[in-house]
């Protein structure tokens, strides 16, 4: 007997063959597959991210059809730096992104990257604008296509801890990986 999972790859595989045959458009996915495959794509990344060790700060979320990949900058950069480290451009969380990426065609990835408040406000924009093009220029760099990624820098301008601690301040410091269809 065949397993409840393959049995609806195989549904949805016959219903593209018989939709491309018949010479009708192939209808959007419905919000159960959508769900199935998002559900697919997170089973894959938390198994690469298992690779990381324990307390690296890396948390993955799914929410509304899309999947957070949020970890320290400290990961990528290294302080006051704009260029990604050698390191990083080899790290487990940037290679995992870049193999869901390649995988999975439909995907695009939004790259956010924040600051905490030391520094100006000025100097964050520009250090994070500058930080979220040197993660998109990687992946570009390593195949995906530019329409598929964008990039911005956050600044100081959205905390999600308190800035008047060491540990709130590193909490801020953050890059932000959307991972979405379409």
């Amino acid at each position: 007997m065949m397993p409840q999972r393959s049995l609806r790859r195989v549904a949805l595989l016959a219903g593209l063959v018989l939709a491309a045959c018949s010479g009708s458009a192939i209808a959007a996915p419905t919000p159960k597959v959508l769900r199935l495959e998002v559900e697919r794509d997170e089973s894959l990344l938390r198994g690469w991210l298992k690779q990381l060790p324990a307390g690296s700060g890396v948390i993955m979320v799914r929410a509304d059809g899309e999947l957070l990949i949020r970890f320290p900058t400290a990961l990528v950069f290294d302080p006051d730096s704009t260029a990604i480290s050698a390191d990083a451009a080899q790290g487990v969380v940037l290679q995992a992104t870049e193999r869901l990426l390649k995988r999975r065609k439909q995907l695009s990835a939004q790259i956010a990257v924040y600051a905490d408040d030391i520094g100006g406000a000025n100097l964050n924009q520009s250090q994070t604008d500058q930080r979220a093009h040197a993660i998109a220029d990687l992946l570009h760099d390593r195949g995906i296509d530019t329409q598929r990624l964008s990039s911005r820098g956050g600044g100081s301008d959205q905390p999600i801890a308190s800035n008047e601690t060491p540990e709130g301040r590193i909490e801020n410091r953050r890059v932000e990986i959307r991972l979405r269809r379409g």
